[in-house]
């Protein structure tokens, strides 16, 4: 609700821009609802930043330098400025510069500023420091990110970014080479036209993956005669994913069940190398999380997911695979339905014409879980058919004689079934996946056939 709000005090589109005062009472009662409610701390940022306004730039700003919020918190306030690099705010490009330069802060928090500065059109001496930087920054991470986003911007052929590419092509001889690792932080973007040249499309990827913050970013944006459109923008990000992992593995295979070696047996552990050396283990963030979606500007939605919201999915995968994998669990789908239209005019010679199609379709689909031991096994199959009947015809008024033409087709389509074993090791922590088909029969079956008809009409 906070989200949809704040989204929609912004839109001109919907309504009027809000004024100053009311603007600034707003984020006043989201600072005070912060501190309320830190469960939905991550919410209110992001409602913050909903707002768009250059005054909120200030109260991101602060929550990136709080030194008691978590790095997954000042990351997301600055994500949350999203709107003000899309409108040009002169005042965000100074902010994410030296949130860029500022080294005390998380890796994952100046990538966050890198990621929008090089959309908010920052001007050819930020894009000149930004590429000589990549000789200097002494995280690797940090300098393939920046190389990728001056390199994807360059190579850009999108009309909407030009001016940004042209600025970013001069200073790519200034960027130092780093070849992009699929495993490190990147930021890519391409564009390309439909095949009748009356669409462009715009994808957009970035990833980012520290011990104590990752974030995996998609757009797909599109603009046809002259009007740009996002038609889907997903991000999740997440403190602490090796806790998210292992949260998911109890879900399914409760960790109390698995059986462990105990570690004082051992000669050689890591306990012992630990202590041997002086070493002391680092401490990894609580988990924390959220799934941001946005469907055409119009729809947006954010899960935000933390320990308390993991104990309760882990308590109903525990019920599910107890009361219904281990004892094996069959679903089956089933529906049938028809679409059909109909539309009767008239010629301009004064013939009576009519055009009909009806659709009729059945779709089938059963799935089968069983639960053995550290396998999970999962059966599927599927069928499909449909029928169209259509028909146009066209009737003489002087010889009562309906002329018909028409086609009747038929489809059908069966799946092969297949079987998928998920199998987990628990003392290598490997997961594997093992997909095979039971039989390769597999039928595709498509009939059409034209008819056409004359047939007189007898009125009584």
């Amino acid at each position: 609700v906070v989200l949809s709000w704040s989204l929609h005090m912004f839109s001109r589109i919907v309504r009027p821009e809000c004024g100053n005062e009311i603007t600034a009472r707003y984020i006043t009662w989201l600072e005070k609802q912060m501190d309320s409610d830190p469960n939905l701390r991550r919410v209110y940022i992001q409602a913050i930043g909903n707002v768009g306004s250059p005054e909120t730039i200030a109260v991101l700003r602060k929550c990136v330098h709080n030194s008691q919020y978590s790095s997954y918190l000042q990351t997301s306030a600055v994500f949350a400025m999203r709107y003000q690099v899309i409108h040009k705010s002169p005042k965000v490009v100074p902010v994410l510069m030296s949130l860029y330069h500022n080294y005390s802060l998380p890796i994952g928090t100046r990538l966050a500023a890198v990621a929008l500065l090089v959309y908010s059109d920052p001007g050819i001496a930020v894009w000149q420091r930004l590429a000589i930087s990549t000789w200097y920054e002494p995280s690797p991470a940090v300098a393939q990110f920046v190389a990728s986003s001056v390199r994807t911007m360059a190579t850009s052929q999108d009309s909407l970014y030009s001016h940004i590419a042209r600025s970013a092509l001069l200073v790519l001889p200034l960027t130092k080479p780093i070849k992009v690792k699929a495993h490190e932080p990147y930021n890519l973007m391409t564009s390309w036209f439909t095949s009748d040249m009356e669409k462009q499309i715009l994808e957009q990827l970035s990833w980012m993956r520290f011990y104590n913050f990752s974030n995996l970013y998609y757009r797909h944006s599109s603009r046809s005669s002259g009007f740009f459109r996002t038609n889907m923008e997903a991000s999740f990000s997440v403190a602490n994913i090796d806790a998210l992992w292992k949260a998911m593995k109890e879900m399914l295979t409760p960790y109390s069940n698995i059986p462990h070696a105990d570690v004082n047996d051992k000669p050689r552990t890591l306990t012992r190398i630990r202590e041997a050396l002086g070493l002391h283990t680092r401490s990894l963030p609580h988990l924390e999380a959220d799934l941001h979606l946005k469907i055409n500007n119009m729809v947006e939605r954010m899960v935000v997911i933390n320990k308390d919201t993991f104990k309760s999915w882990v308590k109903e995968g525990h019920r599910m695979v107890t009361e219904g994998f281990l004892n094996g669990k069959s679903m089956t789908y089933q529906k049938t339905d028809m679409n059909s239209f109909h539309i009767s005019t008239t010629t301009e010679l004064g013939f009576p014409v009519q055009f009909n199609v009806r659709t009729p379709w059945i779709v089938k689909s059963k799935a089968d879980f069983n639960l053995t031991g550290n396998s999970l096994i999962f059966d599927y199959a599927f069928v499909y058919s449909s029928q169209m009947i259509s028909s146009i015809s066209v009737m003489s008024s002087w010889t009562d004689i309906e002329y018909s033409a028409g086609t009747y087709a038929t489809n059908y389509i069966q799946l092969p079934p297949f079987r998928a074993v998920l199998n987990f090791n628990p003392a290598e922590q490997v997961v594997k996946l093992t997909i095979a088909y039971v039989n390769q029969h597999r039928l595709f079956y498509l009939n059409m056939q034209p008819y056409t008809s004359r047939q007189r009409i007898t009125y009584y």
